[in-house]
């Protein structure tokens, strides 16, 4: 088994660093493509021409930055450091876990990992202890700490795919004079992780040679990956076989050609259309060199010829600028392009004056809309990723390091995303509170809802500090409120003794009614005996 698993190796080596642009299952053949523009510069931006004189000269078209704009958009709407991400076993093990990950810094950097995978069609995050102590042969406990790795498309190298869920894959890294590649093998429902560094060859610096002697490998006894595969998800039309999606602007190119030809002809109408004064030769001087005195010194003065007697010997030139045409121009194609790339109508809005030439919509997203329906399903592929990491960090925590061991399963993961990019948060609470008003929600739902706690942890909160007695007791007094509701919220429905509590406040109201006493001071009373 070593040996075949050495032949592997070594033909995955070749196939991962002996090219340039390696076309491989789950990497598509436009990846190429996709990063020149998610960069803003594309062959196409450059195009020949020629100058006033016919000689040939390279000129460049004006970028939007449309590509960087939708992952930063995607990014923005489903994965920032509003996301939560919890294990809900024991606050042992969520605070251990809240540690790992801010120690990461797992969603501050996963904004930006997301904008990159969501342009590029494909991004890794590795889970790896931050080193190995071995001892005849074995692999010992040590100080190590978790570490967690974000590796981008151009080094992403999948390679076995099986109903769309990469299982086999290796990741490069390239430095000036060597490579690494360390590749994630399943051989016999067991994960075998190899590290290999080789040189550049002398002959070919193409080409890296690779020793055996120089491998590291590394036997988990596990069948959990401690790497997980991102991609948008979305099909891809390009490569129907490809089963890891593609850019989520991959069928958007001709788009986006289109977005950046209307805006470099917007900057050109600027630059034509401006103002420009004309100042005859007459005007001129020649000195003893025979050249000019006056020489152009901007744009907007030319020299002319002299004309015919009578002529002005000064012309200014004002051109009509076309800017409503090229504005509305510009916004169709850009809207067109947010909607191909799945963030729905009139999401993008380019402005001809002051602030940012393309302004985002509200961050708001109605719920009926196209954009929060793929929101939700680019959200629930990212938990399944999520639950993964996880998993792979309790794995590496029980097996590498010295740290109290973990015990939490899939079922105990949860993760919440931002909400305030579907619905307006204030109007919520505003709204929840309302309904604690009017006795449709509890007190202590709604502590729990904005405080993040858990029902009874809000509710003792709130018995404790006698605040829940305080609020209700006017509705109570009033007639506006049952008894049995009263108990409900104040103490809580599987209260002890729930039946003579009710009876008696009820014995209280009818008493208090009788002879007109304020039944509050009493009833705080009775709770302090309690």
């Amino acid at each position: 088994m070593y040996n075949q698993l050495i032949s592997n190796i070594k033909d995955i080596i070749n196939k991962t660093t002996g090219r340039k642009d390696f076309n491989i299952e789950g990497q598509n053949s436009n990846l190429s493509k996709w990063i020149s523009w998610y960069k803003g510069s594309t062959d196409w931006h450059t195009y020949q021409a020629k100058n006033s004189n016919g000689d040939p000269i390279w000129v460049r078209r004006k970028s939007s930055g449309i590509a960087k704009l939708i992952g930063e958009d995607w990014a923005s709407n489903y994965a920032n450091e509003n996301t939560r991400i919890t294990v809900n076993k024991s606050d042992e093990e969520n605070n251990f876990i809240q540690k790992i990950l801010k120690k990461n810094k797992v969603l501050s950097r996963f904004n930006t990992f997301t904008e990159m995978f969501m342009c590029l069609g494909i991004g890794a995050t590795i889970v790896m202890p931050s080193k190995i102590v071995y001892e005849g042969g074995s692999i010992l406990k040590s100080d190590s700490e978790i570490k967690i790795s974000y590796i981008s498309a151009d080094r992403v190298v999948p390679i076995t795919v099986e109903d769309g869920s990469c299982t086999e894959c290796a990741f490069v890294k390239y430095s000036t004079n060597y490579a690494i590649v360390q590749i994630h093998l399943l051989v016999n429902d067991e994960y075998w992780i190899v590290e290999a560094k080789g040189y550049k060859n002398k002959e070919n610096q193409n080409n890296f040679d690779f020793k055996e002697t120089d491998y590291s490998i590394l036997k988990t006894n596990s069948s959990i990956p401690l790497f997980q595969i991102w991609h948008p998800n979305i099909k891809d039309n390009n490569n129907l076989e490809n089963q890891l999606g593609c850019s989520i602007y991959g069928d958007c190119l001709d788009i986006f050609k289109c977005v950046d030809m209307t805006f470099d002809s917007f900057f050109k109408e600027f630059k034509n259309g401006s103002k420009k004064r004309y100042i005859s030769a007459e005007l001129t001087q020649i000195n003893a060199d025979g050249k000019l005195d006056r020489v152009m010194v901007d744009d907007e003065e030319v020299v002319i010829p002299p004309g015919v007697d009578g002529k002005t010997l000064i012309q200014e030139f004002n051109g009509e600028l076309r800017v409503d045409s090229h504005i509305k121009a510009i916004n169709f194609f850009l809207n067109y392009a947010a909607k191909k790339c799945g963030l729905g109508d009139n999401r993008f809005e380019f402005e001809g004056s002051g602030g940012r030439p393309i302004q985002t919509a509200t961050g708001v997203i109605a719920k009926e809309t196209a954009l929060f329906r793929n929101v939700i399903k680019q959200e629930n592929f990212s938990t399944d990723r999520f639950i993964e990491m996880l998993m792979s960090i309790q794995y590496v925590n029980n097996e590498f390091t010295n740290n109290p061991e973990l015990h939490f399963t899939e079922d105990d993961i949860e993760v919440v995303y931002d909400d305030n990019i579907v619905e307006d948060t204030d109007s919520k609470k505003k709204q929840e509170l309302s309904e604690v008003q009017n006795g449709i929600m509890s007190l202590a739902e709604f502590r729990a809802h904005w405080y993040d706690e858990n029902y009874e942890n809000a509710l003792e909160f709130l018995q404790s500090n006698a605040m829940l007695i305080n609020i209700y007791l006017p509705a109570l007094q009033s007639g506006a409120m049952t008894p049995e509701k009263f108990v409900d919220l104040v103490y809580g429905e599987n209260v002890k003794d729930k039946n003579q509590l009710i009876t008696y406040i009820n014995e209280k109201i009818s008493y208090t009614d009788s002879i007109g006493l304020d039944l509050g001071e009493e009833e705080e009373e009775n709770e302090e005996d309690n």
